[in-house]
């Protein structure tokens, strides 16, 4: 009698949020089937409409459209559960939520040369990028406002990313700053008076906007998804500066995967 092959235990990730958010599970997803994962995907979030909440109203969510055929990677590429879900919890699959495991998971993954191959910036992405940065080595800094206000349990201040530029404004001529909503008047005179070029991306097209941070020379990260993504995959960057503070007391577990990936931190001065 031949005995049969055991199945190795159903792995489900979860798909949710922007495009930081879903290359993150993009990258667990594909590590996993390198891997030989029995691997699947939960891609019900983009059934719903995409929103953006409203500026202001506390714990209101935007909803995101999928974001990963740019890099040709259609949603079918992620194929969903056949299994028929289960009363028992012992007979359910694994699932990969949001959360410090994710995240530790995407950030082993997106060290690997096989997941990042991934997610190539195309031609016509790289031209919008030159017409934005001059084609000059350049600091990006990446400040998340808009209506993530309404779900952060901290914000890095605004004066804390004019600090960090100025300690790197004599090694580049240039600035772009990503925001997601207007930048500071405050902002905006003291990085025009700290480096000859200084251009401010706002809202756009996210794609060019993530593009413009992995080329950067110096990078400087919000404490967001979006910015931790093009900093790993960041290729070409000199040095790339994430908050030392990523979340609020209640959620200070999260951000241990983010320390473990950081080997110095910045003295303030100010």
């Amino acid at each position: 009698m031949s005995q049969s092959t055991k199945q190795e235990p159903e792995i489900v990730v979860t798909f949710t949020g922007g495009l930081g958010a879903q290359i993150l599970s993009a990258a667990v997803y594909f590590d996993l089937l390198e891997q030989g994962q029995n691997i699947c995907a939960d891609v019900s979030y983009f059934k719903q409409a995409a929103r953006t909440a409203t500026v202001g109203n506390k714990g209101e969510l935007s909803y995101w459209n999928y974001e990963l055929g740019q890099y040709d990677l259609p949603v079918t590429t992620f194929p969903t559960s056949k299994h028929k879900k289960s009363i028992f919890k012992r007979n359910g699959p694994r699932v990969i939520t949001d959360g410090v495991d994710k995240l530790r998971l995407a950030i082993a993954a997106l060290r690997k040369p096989k997941v990042r191959k991934h997610f190539p910036i195309s031609i016509s992405i790289l031209e919008e990028c030159r017409k934005i940065n001059g084609n000059n080595d350049c600091l990006c800094i990446h400040i998340r406002r808009g209506d993530y206000v309404n779900v952060a349990s901290h914000l890095v201040g605004d004066m804390d990313f004019v600090f960090m530029a100025r300690s790197l404004s004599k090694f580049v001529p240039a600035v772009v700053v990503i925001s997601d909503s207007e930048v500071a008047e405050e902002i905006k005179k003291n990085l025009n008076e700290l480096f000859e070029h200084c251009s401010f991306v706002v809202g756009g097209n996210p794609h060019v906007a993530h593009a413009l941070m992995r080329q950067a020379k110096y990078l400087i990260c919000s404490n967001s998804q979006f910015s931790l993504s093009a900093a790993l995959l960041n290729e070409v960057g000199q040095q790339v500066f994430l908050p030392t503070k990523w979340f609020g007391e209640s959620e200070s577990d999260s951000q241990i995967p983010i320390n473990e990936i950081c080997r110095f931190q910045m003295l303030s001065l100010s």
